[in-house]
C-alpha cells in the first residue's frame, strides 16, 4: 500500500513538471517570434541606447501608443525619424537598464528597420 501512494506520488510530480516545462516552452517561442512595430526613433538619455517611442504594433490597429528600448542594429541614422523595426523580445534584461528614458519599458532586440518618414509627426 505504501508503494502504491508513493508510486502515485511521483506520478503525480511528475506530470506536473511536465506541464510546467510544456508552458515554459510555449512562453519562448511566443517571446521569439517576430513582431513589427512603427514608431519614432529618440536617442536614450545614455550614448548609444535608443528608444522607439509613440509606437503601435503593426497588427494592433485599436492599441494606445508605447515605448520600447530598442537593442542591436544601426538606429543613430534614425533619429528623429518615423520607422518601421522587425525585431523580437529581448528575453534579456535591456542593455539600457541604467538609461533613465528605458525605464521598464519592454526591450526590442532589432533585426530590421524600414525608415517611414524622415519626420516623427
Amino acid at each position: 500500500m505504501k508503494k502504491l501512494i508513493t508510486s502515485l506520488c511521483c506520478s503525480c510530480l511528475l506530470a506536473v513538471a511536465a506541464l510546467a516545462g510544456a508552458q515554459d516552452q510555449a512562453d519562448k517561442k511566443d517571446k521569439a517570434k517576430e513582431v513589427k512595430v512603427t514608431g519614432c526613433v529618440a536617442a536614450g538619455t545614455d550614448a548609444g541606447h535608443f528608444m522607439l517611442e509613440k509606437a503601435t504594433m503593426a497588427d494592433k490597429k485599436d492599441g494606445a501608443p508605447m515605448s520600447y528600448a530598442l537593442t542591436g542594429g544601426t538606429l543613430k541614422p534614425h533619429v528623429g525619424h518615423k520607422v518601421e523595426v522587425t525585431g523580437t523580445w529581448d528575453q534579456k534584461k535591456p542593455a539600457m537598464a541604467a538609461d533613465k528614458a528605458a525605464g521598464a519599458a519592454p526591450a526590442l532586440k532589432v533585426k530590421s528597420v524600414n525608415m517611414i518618414s524622415a519626420t516623427c509627426d
